[in-house]
């Protein structure tokens, strides 16, 4: 039940009725005819219900507002430019799809602090260059969305905030 109802969502978010749903090991993707969401491990208690549908709708918003052959002209040539471009380029979608839908806005809320726990972003006390793209996508999140970062992602927002404004 819990599949059937997570890919109707993902078709209506998405606004693709003509996608085929799966399910499969590993993560999620899109290709031209198809979406493969991560498929469940063990039993399907609400947070992995809540886990699934967060991944879903961000893949859902992804296919529905973003346009691949405008981001790939756009698309920077060095890999931590395209690393940035990628990351906000994700942001815009879920903000934007949030917005049009409040379901998925509490969703993906609750799927990004989820992100944010497991990356370990509350623990950051001091700036990576591997760290910039999720720096700047978490900025970006707040600065779009009008929302305050969760806990779990203030202090790598605190920690890059000041030093990526300063060269903003």
């Amino acid at each position: 039940l819990a599949k059937r109802v997570t890919a109707a969502a993902f078709k209506a978010v998405a606004d693709r009725e003509d996608l085929a749903v799966t399910y499969v090991q590993g993560p999620a993707q899109v290709c031209a005819e198809s979406a493969r969401l991560p498929a469940p491990q063990g039993r399907m208690d609400e947070a992995a219900f809540e886990r699934l549908r967060g991944v879903a709708d961000a893949l859902a918003v992804r296919v529905r507002y973003h346009d691949e052959t405008l981001h790939r002209r756009r698309q920077p040539h060095k890999r931590e430019a395209r690393d940035v471009f990628d990351a906000v380029e994700q942001v815009r979608c879920e903000v934007v799809g949030g917005r049009d839908f409040s379901g998925v806005r509490r969703n993906l809320t609750r799927f990004f602090e989820e992100r944010c726990r497991a990356r370990g972003y509350a623990s950051v006390t001091e700036r990576h260059e591997s760290m910039l793209a999720d720096a700047i996508a978490l900025i970006a999140r707040e600065r779009m969305s009008g929302q305050p970062l969760p806990e779990a992602a203030r202090p790598m927002a605190k920690e890059w905030r000041g030093w990526l404004e300063s060269r903003a």
